[in-house]
């Protein structure tokens, strides 16, 4: 449990409340291993919210942000994704209409408002990979063994795109070009970032088969990275493809696919409109547009103001809006186009997959014994065999020399 918030320490009668604790069972009864969900699907979710409805009711906190974590354990590490994603998604539903319930019987439902998001989505895939090693082994090579800083964070495996960030950025776009043109599977494209004359900007070394549009929202997301310490390669996966390494957590985000990007967003409250928009959002512009909410002004912000989402929009923001989802479509429909035709590919069976050597399986120590058995066996009884042969030869008087 957190001890403090920022630099305000949690209430001890929160602390303390023992309603706010679980016993720990000998399974949770999914496949998602216990160390990483200890608890069965939802419950521990479902304590979050638990404490948020204790921290409503003693201290009545202006806002409240609650963060759900199975939905990312359970994405990441189950087997039977749809399944047991879905017995989550259901505990949380319950576990919302208890919060609801508890803003009712505190009589400020009606003043609040509640936003549903999250940082980001999730893909699965338990054969499509990159061979990520293969590619550190390329740069080796090519580089030398100690060229390479850091690959996706020093992590075993890996998102949905390979960040590598080398020692020298001299060799940014050689060593991309490289990559790209080894045509590793389940490339989508590969960018290296230019850091000459002090800028940071991700250039293009090749993408496979994509559209002029398709370039540019590569090149708007990366952007996102595009800094002092942005990776200087980065190479950008097909939809629902991986870095190869840890092949139990078949869940990943992290890159430039529509699985990774697509994410919920549910308003509800005092001035919120009704009904279902399909404007692009980002996470940029959800602060904005609560402040917007709560009567005050958005200053200095990333995001805009999602007008779309009011009753009542403010002129200016309506206008804001419309200019920025002119450019954010393009690239929104460039991300779905990408999923639609990499999804129908793969399908067909198009797609090259072959198994790197990180995720081959394992040789069971007792199979791995047996082969080893019955090699020596062959090989003892080939030179028994041979013995006989020799001494047979020696027998009969011939003329033959032997060298032994």
């Amino acid at each position: 449990s957190p001890f403090t918030l920022g630099t305000h320490p949690v209430p001890s009668n929160l602390l303390d409340d023992r309603s706010l604790r679980a016993k720990l069972p000998s399974s949770n009864g999914s496949t998602v291993p216990v160390i990483q969900d200890p608890l069965h699907l939802g419950q521990q979710d479902g304590l979050v919210v638990d404490f948020a409805i204790k921290a409503l009711q003693r201290h009545r906190p202006r806002a409240i942000m609650i963060n759900l974590p199975e939905v990312d354990t359970v994405g990441h590490w189950s087997q039977k994704w749809f399944t047991e994603e879905a017995t989550v998604y259901r505990a949380f539903d319950r576990s919302l209409g208890r919060l609801i319930d508890a803003y009712k019987a505190a009589g400020i439902y009606d003043k609040t408002l509640f936003v549903i998001t999250a940082d980001h989505g999730m893909i699965q895939s338990k054969n499509r990979v990159l061979d990520r090693v293969g590619v550190v082994d390329q740069i080796k090579s090519t580089l030398g063994k100690e060229s390479i800083i850091l690959t996706n964070g020093g992590g075993s495996a890996g998102p949905t795109m390979t960040s590598i960030w080398l020692k020298n950025p001299a060799n940014n776009a050689r060593m991309a070009k490289a990559i790209f043109d080894k045509r590793y599977d389940n490339v989508s494209a590969v960018f290296y970032m230019n850091r000459s004359s002090g800028g940071h900007t991700y250039e293009m070394a090749g993408v496979e088969q994509g559209s002029a549009d398709l370039v540019k929202t590569y090149q708007y997301l990366l952007s996102t990275d595009a800094g002092p310490n942005g990776p200087d390669i980065a190479i950008l996966l097909r939809e629902n493809a991986r870095n190869s390494g840890m092949p139990q957590m078949p869940g990943r985000h992290g890159g430039a696919d529509w699985g990774s990007q697509h994410i919920t967003l549910i308003l509800s409250g005092p001035g919120v409109k009704t009904g279902a928009s399909n404007a692009p959002a980002r996470l940029v512009d959800i602060a904005p547009t609560i402040e917007r909410f709560m009567g005050m002004p958005p200053e200095a912000r990333d995001g805009l103001v999602l007008a779309d989402a009011f009753q009542q929009p403010h002129p200016s923001d309506v206008a804001a809006q419309n200019h920025s989802d002119a450019e954010t479509n393009v690239y929104v429909n460039a991300l779905i186009a990408r999923a639609q035709h990499d999804v129908s590919l793969a399908q067909r069976g198009l797609l090259p997959n072959s198994v790197p050597a990180d995720e081959q399986p394992a040789i069971h120590w007792k199979r791995r014994l047996a082969v080893t058995a019955a090699g020596l066996g062959v090989l003892g009884a080939t030179g028994a065999g041979l013995g006989k042969a020799i001494a047979a030869v020696r027998r009969q008087e011939t003329n033959l020399n032997w060298d032994e």
